[in-house]
């Protein structure tokens, strides 16, 4: 009789150890979309091919920037909580390539004058939150 109760415990031992763990990709996207319908947003965002989630606000004009550009922004930085952790009085420059991948992806959905808010799950930023941007994109120049 030992055996079955071996045997039996090594089952449910198993069958709760294979439960599936949520990746940080889910876990990301879970924080956001919670965020995005708890701020009534949900309707507007867009979810971005690398995970990132984005709302246009003013497309802007002319050329969009690539990562070889540079870029000068007014941003204001949150995490879901809203609490700012980047707030700029004076205009952020410098190539697209130099920031983070969350602005690397969603920067070059506008154009010049545009402005955007950006959902960036953790692997797309600094690895630590969820991050907020709101992105004015002032200027737009290449150096070749």
């Amino acid at each position: 009789m030992r055996i079955p109760t071996i045997v039996t415990l090594f089952l449910i031992i198993l069958f709760f150890g294979c439960e599936e763990k949520k990746t940080v990709y889910e876990i990301d996207d879970e924080i956001i979309l919670e965020y995005l319908q708890k701020t009534h947003l949900d309707t507007a965002a867009i979810k971005h091919s690398s995970g990132l989630y984005y709302i246009i606000e003013n497309e802007g004009y002319g050329k969009h920037p690539d990562i070889y550009d540079n870029i000068e922004v007014l941003t204001l930085g949150y995490y879901t909580d809203s609490v700012v952790f980047q707030s700029d009085n004076a205009p952020i420059n410098g190539p697209l390539s130099s920031f983070i991948k969350g602005w690397q992806y969603g920067i070059p959905l506008i154009s010049k004058g545009g402005k955007i808010k950006l959902f960036i799950p953790r692997y797309l930023a600094y690895n630590k939150e969820v991050l907020i941007f709101d992105i004015d994109l002032r200027n737009v120049w290449s150096e070749k």
